[in-house]
């Protein structure tokens, strides 16, 4: 899957757990960078990227999700 794809899906999964339509999402985003992105909202997103793909991350992927360009790399991963 094109990773353009992958991101797009993030997006607007991220968009929709913190509840902001106009968060400005890319790779280099990190957590830090939106209003909301917490620890609550980081497993709820994860969790929905989780079920969104049908794939499972485990605690050491989890650790290294640092951007959200990181979590694109992983999913493009485990969806190929």
């Amino acid at each position: 899957m094109d990773s353009k794809i992958i991101l797009g899906k993030i997006q607007s999964i991220v968009q929709d757990v913190l509840d902001n339509e106009s968060a400005d999402i890319n790779e280099q985003t990190k957590a830090a960078d939106l209003e909301g992105w917490d620890s609550l909202a980081h497993i709820n997103i994860v969790s929905q990227i989780e079920s969104e793909f049908g794939i499972r991350f485990s605690l050491n992927e989890l650790s290294r999700f640092s951007t959200v360009g990181k979590i694109v790399d992983a999913v493009q991963r485990k969806v190929s």
